[in-house]
C-alpha cells in the first residue's frame, strides 16, 4: 500500500487488479472518490448491493 499527500494530508492508495470487464462494471458503478471512502476493501466491494447482479451474472461464465 502506497501512502500518497492529497490536500496537505496522507492518504491510502489502494490498488487492487481486475479483470477488464469487472474493472469497467465496477467505475461504471462508483466514482473513485466513492470506493475510496465506502468501498476501500474487496470484501466490502463484493457485498455491494448495487455490483450483486452483475457479480451474480459473471460468476456463471466461463
Amino acid at each position: 500500500m502506497k501512502r500518497l499527500k492529497r490536500r496537505g494530508r496522507e492518504v491510502e492508495n489502494v490498488r487492487v487488479m481486475f479483470c477488464k470487464p469487472c474493472h469497467s462494471e465496477v467505475h461504471g458503478l462508483f466514482d473513485t472518490a466513492t470506493l475510496a471512502r465506502q468501498y476501500s476493501t474487496v470484501e466490502v466491494l463484493r457485498s455491494a448491493e448495487a455490483l450483486q447482479p452483475y457479480l451474480e451474472w459473471i460468476r456463471k461464465k466461463p
